[in-house]
C-alpha cells in the first residue's frame, strides 16, 4: 500500500532545479488568463497574447527541464517502455509517483493556453500539439543528457495537457450558459 505523504511531495517539488514557485505562478496566471480569454470579445489581441503566453510558457519549460539541469549532473538515457513507472512506484519508490504527479500537472498550465487559444477549433489539436511539445522536451533531455527520456513522462504530460485543455472547454461552456444564455 502506498501512503501519499503532502509534506514530502512538497519537498520534492522544491529540489534544487523545481520551480515550484513559477510552477504554480503559472498555473495561476494561465487560469486568470483562460477566464479573460473565455470572456473577451476582443479575438485579434486575445489571439496575440495567448500566442506570447505559449512561448512564455514552453520558454519556462525548456528552462525547468533542461537549462536549469545543464550544470548539473543528471540520471541519462532513455526508457521507452510505456507504464514501465508503475513497477518502481509498487516496489515503494515514492519519489517516482511524486515525479509522475509532477509530469501531469507540469503540462496543465500549458494546456490551458491552447485550449484558450483554439477555443472554436478542435480539442484534439490542443492535446496533439502538447504531445508534440513533450516528445520534443524528452527529445532535447536525450541530445543535452539533461535527464531521462521517458515514454511515461510523455504519457504524464500529455494527460496534463488533457486536463489543462478541457478544463478551458468546460469552463468556457459554462461561461456560456451562464452569461450567453
Amino acid at each position: 500500500m502506498i501512503h501519499f505523504n503532502i509534506d514530502y511531495f512538497l519537498l520534492h517539488l522544491s529540489r534544487p532545479g523545481v520551480s515550484v514557485t513559477v510552477l504554480v505562478a503559472t498555473l495561476v496566471v494561465s487560469a486568470i488568463l483562460s477566464f479573460w480569454v473565455i470572456a473577451s470579445t476582443k479575438k485579434h489581441k486575445t489571439k496575440r497574447l495567448l500566442q506570447v503566453w505559449i512561448i512564455a510558457c514552453l520558454l519556462l519549460m525548456i528552462d525547468i527541464t533542461v537549462i536549469e539541469r545543464l550544470s548539473k549532473q543528471t540520471s541519462t538515457g532513455y526508457q521507452l517502455i510505456p507504464f514501465s513507472s508503475i513497477g518502481a512506484i509498487q516496489s515503494g519508490l515514492i519519489e517516482t509517483l511524486y515525479e509522475k504527479i509532477f509530469n501531469v500537472l507540469f503540462f496543465v498550465p500549458y494546456g490551458c493556453l491552447l485550449g484558450a487559444y483554439f477555443r472554436h477549433k478542435t480539442f484534439m489539436k490542443a492535446v496533439v500539439l502538447g504531445v508534440a511539445t513533450s516528445v520534443g522536451i524528452e527529445l532535447i533531455q536525450l541530445l543535452t543528457h539533461t535527464g531521462t527520456c521517458e515514454i511515461d513522462d510523455v504519457i504524464c504530460n500529455t494527460f496534463g495537457c488533457v486536463i489543462g485543455t478541457g478544463t478551458v472547454i468546460t469552463c468556457k461552456k459554462i461561461y456560456e450558459k451562464l452569461f450567453l444564455l
